[in-house]
């Protein structure tokens, strides 16, 4: 078992690093979420943009601290799985922003895979 210091040195390296990653996120999805923003037609419930950075920084964290208390638990399979998961979860939230809408690729991401989203966020209007 780890020792208090140790627990609290794996905590912050967890959430040092997480944070770095989001950090990088942030820099990749900034200029795409401006150029949503700035289009007339807005994704309904979508929250203001000044307040992305704050909530992308909790969830970070909140990743961070998950992932630390996973590492520290005693080695098992449940562990192996859980720390596999964690970290699956981890890449798809550096790559969601690449594959869904990189800047300055076009409106259609690398992938073109944002179709799969619009449905489910985007108002139509009711043709009556």
């Amino acid at each position: 078992m780890y020792k208090k210091k140790q627990k609290i040195e794996i905590f912050i390296n967890f959430i040092l690093a997480v944070l770095a990653i989001g950090i990088f996120h942030m820099f990749i999805a900034r200029k795409g979420a401006l150029a949503l923003y700035a289009t007339e037609q807005q994704i309904p419930l979508a929250l203001p943009f000044n307040s992305l950075i704050p909530i992308w920084i909790s969830l970070y964290l909140i990743l961070g601290i998950s992932g630390a208390f996973i590492y520290i638990k005693r080695a098992t399979q449940i562990r192996s799985f859980a720390m596999a998961s964690w970290t699956i979860q981890l890449v798809l939230c550096i790559l969601w922003p690449i594959l869904l809408n990189w800047p300055g690729r076009g409106s259609n991401g690398i992938l073109g895979l944002d179709f799969l989203l619009i449905p489910c966020f985007w108002e139509h209007p009711n043709p009556t």
